[in-house]
């Protein structure tokens, strides 16, 4: 038995490095295959992810010339802080900021900002019309027509009527509005920046 054994050793060691000869590049091809395989699988995975990157980039892209279209239609900017009576104005084109007095400072009410109420209304395209009667005033464009009554909080926006936050009210002798639902229905735009308390409106084009 143990010269078989003998004998059969070189034989069988001869069958194993032929076979380790021979398959070894299978081994190694399977491997490149494997890994080909994942880099396919992973790029199928991540291709709607992917997708959606592209998609969101776009969007920004777009949102960005959107905003610089909707800037150039900017008739005015005007910019109020609670309690102080300048108001800085400024339109298309304009390298400076102009300044102007009001006659009574803007003042926040139940947390909403009123400020005089001509000054608003003209700066924002409409005719501006008091009724001492009545105790209403009125703002009118081509579009629109308001109609607030002093210490009401109803107010009539196209004859429909809407409840205000806060109503208009007489301060140190001049009528104020709240300057957000005056400004939106007007078509501008009412920006509070909480930092530095300042509330600044943008008048676009109608």
């Amino acid at each position: 038995m143990n010269q078989r054994t003998k004998r059969l050793r070189p034989f069988c060691l001869g069958i194993l490095l032929l076979t380790v000869t021979f398959t070894s590049p299978l081994w190694a091809q399977e491997i490149l295959m494997s890994k080909a395989g994942f880099a396919n699988w992973l790029q199928q995975a991540t291709m709607p992810l992917r997708q959606e990157i592209r998609s969101v980039e776009t969007q920004s892209e777009m949102l960005s010339i959107s905003i610089q279209e909707l800037d150039k239609q900017i008739i005015s900017e005007i910019l109020f802080k609670p309690g102080d009576k300048q108001a800085k104005l400024s339109g298309p084109g304009q390298t400076t900021v102009q300044s102007q007095t009001l006659d009574v400072a803007p003042l926040i009410q139940n947390g909403r900002t009123l400020v005089p109420l001509r000054f608003i209304g003209e700066n924002l395209g409409a005719r501006v019309e008091w009724n001492d009667v009545t105790r209403q005033v009125t703002y009118t464009t081509d579009q629109r027509t308001i109609v607030l009554t002093l210490n009401s909080t109803k107010a009539l926006v196209d004859g429909k009527t809407i409840v205000l936050d806060v109503a208009p009210a007489v301060f140190s002798g001049r009528t104020m509005v709240p300057l957000r639902f005056v400004s939106e229905y007007l078509s501008a735009v009412v920006h509070w920046d909480s930092t530095a308390r300042t509330a600044t409106v943008r008048y676009y084009r109608p």
